[in-house]
């Protein structure tokens, strides 16, 4: 596995703090918009969170069927005006996305924790259920195979071409020591005409609480939780490349 470090040039175009939360009964979704007058100079785009259902029916005897149901109003999402800054205040949580260009985990949870705060001061959640980040990397590549790339790739059964023009890779890990979860996805881009060909590293970490209490609404708590993610991240990032790589982002 290669060092934890910084560097300058990481791949990342989206990193993404998530927090879900148990409902206030009666919370309408509606009052969440009042929030965009305190942030509007941040994020002056407003979208209406829209949710439709689709329940698919299958049966040997009939052809399939969908019946979907609208949900409704949801939340809102807040852009700034260039759209690389984009929070969401939902019934069931907030989110906060920054895309490319990353600048670092300290400006980024910032960001989260100040919108954080103003939403719980409007949706008052009973609890939260789940801490998350996902951070999507994009990562260029040359002509070497791709295990010069990859720690572990895809492996081409013996006999077969060795041209691999497309794969999706998808890990679900445990640490039962600290109940954190990692989902890291690896996607093989189509190439498009002779532009170079992308590798996608999706890793998504997070903590669930399923008997979650008012206890994790604490702050300081969520601001560890999100700490000890952001470095479990760091782990699956450094371990999935190859050292040769990762010295190309320094």
């Amino acid at each position: 596995m290669a060092s934890v470090r910084h560097l300058s040039k990481a791949p990342i175009v989206e990193a993404i703090v998530d927090l879900r939360v148990k409902a206030a009964p009666g919370l309408d979704a509606r009052s969440l918009e009042a929030v965009h007058g305190q942030i509007k100079d941040r994020f002056p785009k407003l979208e209406r969170f829209q949710v439709q259902q689709a329940l698919f029916s299958l049966s040997p005897a009939s052809r399939p069927e969908v019946v979907t149901t609208e949900l409704g109003l949801q939340g809102f999402v807040f852009k700034s005006e260039d759209e690389r800054e984009i929070a969401q205040f939902r019934v069931d949580g907030f989110t906060f996305s920054r895309l490319k260009q990353y600048t670092s985990w300290r400006e980024v949870v910032d960001a989260a924790l100040d919108l954080w705060k103003r939403y719980i001061s409007l949706a008052s959640p009973l609890a939260v259920t789940r801490v998350a980040l996902r951070y999507v990397n994009r990562i260029q590549l040359g002509d070497l195979p791709l295990d010069q790339y990859l720690t572990v790739g895809p492996r081409i059964p013996p006999g077969l071409p060795d041209v691999v023009t497309g794969f999706l890779n998808r890990m679900f890990i445990a640490d039962r020591n600290t109940d954190r979860h990692a989902i890291i996805t690896q996607v093989l881009e189509p190439r498009v005409s002779n532009a170079p060909q992308n590798l996608l590293l999706d890793i998504d970490v997070y903590n669930e609480f399923k008997d979650a209490a008012a206890t994790s609404l604490d702050f300081n708590g969520i601001v560890k939780s999100l700490d000890r993610l952001h470095d479990f991240k760091n782990q699956v990032f450094f371990a999935s490349l190859t050292e040769q790589v990762i010295k190309g982002f320094e």
